[in-house]
């Protein structure tokens, strides 16, 4: 089957086509392995939304350091690896824009 022209629905010119992939938010190259999809799928990589977060109940002082790391690792670090795996296809792409509501590509 041809793939349509890049971001573009066949029928539908005004429609965008996405692929989504839920992801795990450690590090294990789950998200290198869903650009790449989204690349194989649709001709290019426009915009990545790394979405994820977890918090937990309870003062500093109770919170046990594996919780804390837990969340660390899923609200900073897993957004880290989606914006780090999706930045060379985006570029690659011709496009550069905001990965996330702080930070831009150059």
């Amino acid at each position: 089957m041809a793939h349509p022209p890049p971001g573009r629905h066949p029928r539908h010119p005004l429609r965008l086509l996405i692929t989504l992939r839920p992801v795990p938010c450690r590090p294990n190259g789950s998200a290198g392995k869903a650009a790449l999809d989204g690349v194989a799928q649709l001709g290019r990589l426009d915009i990545v939304s790394a979405n994820a977060g977890i918090f937990s109940f309870g003062t500093l002082a109770e919170l046990p350091e594996q919780t804390w790391q837990d969340m660390i690792d899923t609200n900073l670090t897993g957004v880290w690896h989606a914006a780090k795996a999706a930045i060379p296809h985006i570029k690659a792409g011709g496009r550069v824009g905001p990965i996330d509501a702080g930070q831009t590509i150059k």
